[in-house]
């Protein structure tokens, strides 16, 4: 039986004037006492859950909110620069972008 694993989670954002920004994050889940807890170190961020599925929704949602609310205070593009995670974006400087809109689209083993 598998009792920890990793994964990449990406998300993808658009700022203010509709251009797209990537980014992902690396979640490790492992088996504690019976439950899972998924852990997002870059952000800070942590779940428990019953199984690794549930866990890895429940991570999702609590990294969407988490973000979403970086986002709506113009704090997202700086708080994940300050973490170390790399935004892919189109030319030009994403620092000095608003996140307007925020999505999952990827999650894939580490």
């Amino acid at each position: 039986m598998i009792d920890s694993t990793s994964e990449r989670m990406e998300f993808l954002a658009h700022d203010a004037g509709g251009r797209p920004l990537v980014f992902e994050v690396a979640v490790d889940y492992v088996r504690e006492e019976g439950a899972w807890v998924g852990v997002c170190t870059a952000l800070g961020v942590s779940t428990t859950a019953d199984s690794p599925e549930a866990a890895r929704e429940e991570m999702a949602d609590m990294l969407l909110v988490y973000l979403d609310v970086l986002a709506e205070a113009g704090d997202l593009l700086a708080c994940l620069s300050e973490q170390g995670v790399e935004v892919r974006a189109p030319a030009g400087p994403s620092a000095q972008r608003r996140v307007d809109a925020l999505a999952p689209v990827a999650i894939a083993a580490a």
